[in-house]
């Protein structure tokens, strides 16, 4: 059971820190400790006090705000008196009055800023002013792209260029200019940041606050084939110090639409991004030592001092609003590492989030609401090694579609030479259509199938999902899967998540029933086991408290239960959680978990009928804060009772008592270093008093940005258990990891990376005589280049 490191959530145009993975939640992987709604997380945005010797545009609900179109691009220079000069006076469409959405929802913004559009045939041109009384406090800093810290000073626009209220591209910026963007999906509640295109932006902060200018390329955008543009925007400033988040035009936490309360925007006339191919070539050569385990029974070292691979992605716009993507060769190297997690003591296997370029884009055509954010009916980690992809993704009318096709070398190289399915190669296709129905809702259907060497499985899905009003939401999906195995034998089964939500600043709510049959086992799926029922209700409600020092109390009590489908109990339990926000920055949580487990047959076959541990409490605390202009940090702690489910062979589980605590340090600085410290622990104990095991993770992360383009990172990682094999089969072992990289990135898609990793781990692998110390079991030294060609 273990934790995650800081997970990024997006919410209301501003990346927050979310909730630890605490060990809660890895025992009942099914539903969030910490269910935050969409209304709930957002922090307060810029005063919109506007200047008065201008006009500002505060256009009714039915009003279209009209974009004019220029002759010349405006710079960031022609604003540099925090209003535009001589030549652009009048010239440019202007917004402001920007209102809190949290934590004053409908107050004005304390700090005012200003948003001017343009455009011409090629570009959209986004100019904020946002003035500070304070300037000296705006939180800026040289970060990587999409590296800004989460309590930074950011501004922001939302496009949704199909006006249907449902999804829209976000762009966003800090001070100095640094880039981020993503999708706002609002059928799944959730921002797609795999999103990456190319558009400029540029940053300076002045004496009266800072000015961002962004220039956004249609041919990165997709829109209707029309001669004039009608399109839905939303633009958003954060003030850091204060976590205020605040929009035109005003967009409220009561209501549970987000893009829903966007104003609409017209003038835009004769574009298009037709036309719009583009490539990438890439070549990578490395030179590596690793372990080669296709043969568990006979593993050897593999060595290579030049291997030299090559691929292109290509990109081509059908119709201005359909996109099929091609890839041969791909480059599925993953420069971004996954977040660490202590892996002892799971029940249940744990969540690795997709990185891969090729499959993170536009993977929001192939959601599935199921009842379990981290679980998915495609989770395309399961295509391990392809030589070549296929995907069609777009929107046409109310439709919107998703293909897929890849293939996958994996099955056929991870087994011995000798074994009859060596050398195949395993085949996915997936199809997913959507239809929008009125109020923001809609219905899907979707077929996804896993072919190899005789062997499949194949799913089929129907599912809706529907706003039943403001703040209410239902989602239904239901499924059957069926499945053939490499010895001839077949099984199938069905599944069905239904879940319940609300979403206001006040009372929220998440109620949930999944029911998911023993031959339910989808091979694209990412799921913590079939064969199980469960249900369960999470009421929570948030107070705002007109108090200098306290900023919000959130209150929550959440109730479930899970059993197996022949009706013997799996675990239940009930937790109560309050979290109180201290001066805006900072974040105080304390709960209590009270459940207990029950193990059977199925289980474990060491045991002969269902055993029920008594019911035990935990208790769990967490302070966070962002309070410090250059030092953020989170600690949190867990301790109680609760199962050790990974005995000795031939032995039953048993409970144990437990502790676990992490610690999180940032120090961001101004001039690009940013360091994280990490540490993580985990302890289980006879309760009698004997250790079962120890745990240990100490992480530390240095990431230097000399500029806008180029940057040093160094991951250095230590792992370490210690068990006693008397009481558990968690093996002893130590391990460490260095990983340095130099990256130099222009824009998405023409970057040059170079790398070195180097493990070491004791006991080594089981190729050589047992000798102590460490022993270095995998190393790679690699160069990577990429370009983009638009045409």
């Amino acid at each position: 059971m273990g934790f995650t490191a800081t997970q990024q959530n997006r919410e209301n145009g501003v990346t927050t820190v979310g909730h630890q993975r605490t060990f809660l939640q890895q025992v009942r992987k099914l539903t969030p400790l910490f269910v935050l709604p969409v209304g709930c997380l957002f922090i307060d945005a810029a005063h919109a006090n506007p200047r008065t010797d201008r006009p500002v545009t505060r256009p009714p609900e039915t009003a279209v705000v009209q974009i004019p179109s220029v002759s010349r691009a405006p710079h960031l220079e022609d604003f540099l008196q925090m209003r535009p000069d001589t030549e652009w006076e009048g010239k440019l469409t202007r917004v402001g009055g920007f209102i809190q959405r949290a934590p004053d929802d409908g107050q004005p913004a304390t700090q005012p800023t200003e948003v001017y559009f343009g455009y011409d045939q090629r570009n959209l041109y986004v100019i904020f002013v946002a003035h500070d009384a304070e300037p000296k406090k705006i939180r800026a800093r040289l970060d990587r792209r999409e590296g800004m810290a989460s309590d930074e000073d950011q501004v922001g626009i939302y496009i949704d260029t199909f006006l249907d209220k449902r999804h829209a591209y976000q762009f966003e910026c800090n001070p100095l200019g640094v880039q981020d963007d993503s999708i706002r999906s609002e059928d799944t509640d959730s921002w797609d940041e795999s999103f990456d295109t190319v558009w400029e932006s540029r940053g300076k902060v002045t004496p009266q606050g800072y000015i961002v200018w962004m220039s956004i390329p249609f041919r990165s955008l997709r829109f209707r084939h029309a001669t004039s543009q009608e399109w839905g925007v939303l633009v958003w400033r954060f003030v850091g110090r204060r976590s205020e988040g605040s929009f035109w035009p005003r967009t409220t936490s009561r209501i549970r639409s987000f893009v829903g309360q966007e104003a609409p925007i017209g003038g835009i006339e004769h574009i298009s991004p037709s036309r719009n191919l583009q490539f990438i070539p890439h070549i990578n050569w490395r030179a590596f030592h690793a372990v080669d385990t296709r043969d568990p029974a006979n593993p050897f070292y593999s060595n290579s001092s030049a291997e030299i691979m090559g691929g292109v992605d290509a990109k081509a716009i059908l119709k201005d609003s359909v996109v099929l993507d091609l890839t041969a060769k791909p480059d599925f190297s993953q420069i971004e590492s996954d977040e660490p997690q202590i892996t002892t003591n799971q029940r249940y296997k744990l969540y690795y989030p997709e990185k891969r370029p090729f499959f993170t884009e536009n993977a929001s055509y192939f959601d599935v609401p199921m009842a379990v954010p981290s679980q998915h009916l495609l989770f395309t980690r399961t295509i391990a090694d392809p030589d070549f992809g296929i995907r069609l993704t777009g929107k046409e009318g109310s439709y919107s579609i998703g293909v897929l096709f890849a293939d996958d070398r994996s099955p056929g190289e991870s087994v011995p030479a000798s074994d009859p399915v060596s050398g195949k190669r395993a085949y996915f296709d997936v199809l997913r259509i959507t239809h929008d129905l009125p109020s923001r809702s809609n219905i899907g259907v979707t077929f996804a199938a896993r072919e190899f060497a005789g062997s499949h499985s194949r799913v089929a899905d129907l599912d809706a999902t529907i706003n039943v009003s403001k703040t209410w939401k239902a989602a239904v999906m239901a499924g059957y899967n069926w499945n053939r195995s490499l010895d001839g034998s077949a099984f199938s089964g069905g599944d069905v998540d239904a879940s319940l939500t609300r979403v206001s600043r006040g009372f929220n709510y998440i109620g949930y029933f999944l029911d998911r049959a023993p031959g339910f086992q989808p091979a694209m799926a990412f799921y913590n086991h079939s064969n199980w029922r469960e249900i369960g209700q999470t009421f929570a409600y948030q107070f705002w408290p007109r108090n200098k020092w306290i900023t919000r109390i959130w209150s929550e009590v959440y109730a479930a239960r899970n059993w197996h489908f022949n009706g013997d109990l799996n675990w239940e339990g009930v937790s109560p959680t309050v979290k109180v926000d201290v001066k805006h920055n900072t974040t105080v949580t304390g709960y209590v978990w009270m459940w207990h487990d029950a193990f059977g047959p199925q289980d474990f076959v060491v045991l002969h009928q269902v055993h029920k541990f008594p019911l035990v409490p935990a208790y769990g605390i967490a302070i966070k804060s962002t309070q410090a202009r250059f030092l953020n940090f989170k600690v949190s702690a867990e301790w109680g009772t609760r199962s050790n489910v990974l005995p000795p062979a031939g032995q039953a589980p048993t409970q144990a008592h437990y502790q676990q605590a992490e610690a999180d340090l940032i120090l961001l600085t101004s001039r690009g270093l940013t360091v994280t410290n990490t540490y993580l622990f985990d302890h289980n104990a006879n309760l009698g008093g004997g250790a079962i095991y120890n745990a240990h993770i100490a992480l530390t992360n240095w990431n230097w940005q000399l500029n806008r383009e180029l940057s040093f990172r160094f991951i250095g990682q230590y792992n370490a258990v210690v068990a006693n094999p008397l009481f558990t089969s968690t093996p002893t072992g130590r391990a460490f990891n260095a990983d340095f990289l130099i990256t130099y990135l222009v824009h998405p898609g023409t970057a040059v990376y170079i790398g070195y990793n180097s493990n070491l781990s004791s006991p080594g692998p089981d190729i050589v005589p047992v000798r102590p110390g460490f022993v270095n079991d995998g190393r790679q030294f690699f160069v990577e280049v990429s370009y983009l060609l638009r045409f």
